[in-house]
């Protein structure tokens, strides 16, 4: 798990416009002074027999991943209580308790398991992993409600009516009818760029970016040198292969996607989000102000609440 904080300070209204904006990634909306901590959970860690036509989750240690961190995070809120540089700040998180769950290291665990990431499989097996974490969530939520109350700011009838909570389990849902709920918002789908490198992962819910890239160390031998992507070296080892190339097919790196498929599974995975998520859509040099302005509309008719397009090339020095 890996954790982070954030805090919004800016008020909604500026010159008398009503604005409405998200941390820089996106994966977090937050009230005026908002403040949110953040963390993930490394999905492939819960691979069991990688590789195997055996290969499956071990879903009794990811419900109890999901449960602590759940607890965590809102433990977390408490710590935090007197460290806000502004009242605003700490009254808004005491009000809304807000957590943002996250995950990372997608991609990696469908190649684990021998799931094509741009396949029909993976968008099946998606929406069945999430549901299930979306519901252990917020079950958690409503256990800590009714140990420690739920959030100030909570109305029952108006919470429960909210279509997003009308996807949860119905016994769920009783249970929040009874208890409340701890936190405002529970889950959130981050980039997890540093904390991905940190794990050794592919970041957030994107595919893997590349196989491997070709580093200078300016510093020691001021030569060039190969680095692998973390999973997919463990695969070379284990199968003695010494060439990407024998990589098998479920080894499938972003920019070999179809960019409609990458709208297809952050919209599969968005139904059980109820904050945002950060996903970039890669696309080659050659892509054309057409083919971002379908995806865009795709993203759009598919109920995205957002999308980032990047280009090859667009920019220098991004990886």
């Amino acid at each position: 798990m890996f954790w982070d904080t954030m805090t919004r300070e800016s008020p909604s209204e500026y010159n008398g416009m009503n604005i409405i904006t998200t941390n820089p990634c996106a994966e977090q909306p937050l009230q005026d002074y908002g403040a949110c901590d953040l963390g993930n959970l490394n999905l492939e860690a819960f691979v069991l027999d990688a590789f195997t036509d055996k290969a499956r989750i071990d879903w009794e240690a990811l419900e109890k991943a999901t449960r602590i961190g759940v607890r965590f995070l809102d433990d977390v809120l408490d710590y935090n209580d007197t460290r806000h540089p502004l009242k605003q700040q700490s009254d808004a998180a005491k009000n809304t308790r807000r957590i943002g769950l996250g995950f990372t290291g997608l991609a990696d665990m469908f190649a684990k398991l021998r799931i094509k990431y741009d396949s029909e499989e993976a968008l099946s097996f998606a929406d069945t992993l999430f549901e299930k974490i979306k519901n252990w969530a917020y079950d958690e939520s409503t256990e800590l409600a009714k140990e420690k109350g739920a959030f100030p700011l909570f109305d029952k009838h108006k919470h429960l009516s909210r279509p997003f909570l009308q996807r949860l389990s119905e016994e769920v849902k009783k249970k929040i009818a009874t208890y409340g709920l701890r936190n405002v918002a529970i889950l959130t789908a981050p980039p997890v760029g540093s904390g991905s490198v940190l794990a050794g992962t592919s970041s957030g819910i994107e595919p893997i970016f590349a196989f491997s890239y070709t580093r200078r160390s300016e510093s020691l031998s001021k030569g060039e040198f190969k680095v692998y992507h973390p999973l997919v070296k463990q695969y070379m080892d284990m199968y003695h292969i010494t060439d990407e190339s024998q990589l098998p097919e479920y080894f499938v790196m972003a920019y070999k996607i179809n960019p409609e498929f990458r709208v297809r599974m952050q919209a599969t995975i968005q139904k059980h989000i109820d904050s945002g998520i950060s996903s970039t859509v890669n696309l080659p040099k050659e892509a054309t102000p057409e083919d971002v302005a379908k995806i865009y509309m795709q993203a759009w008719k598919a109920g995205c609440k957002s999308i980032t397009v990047y280009r090859e090339g667009s920019r220098e020095d991004i990886l």
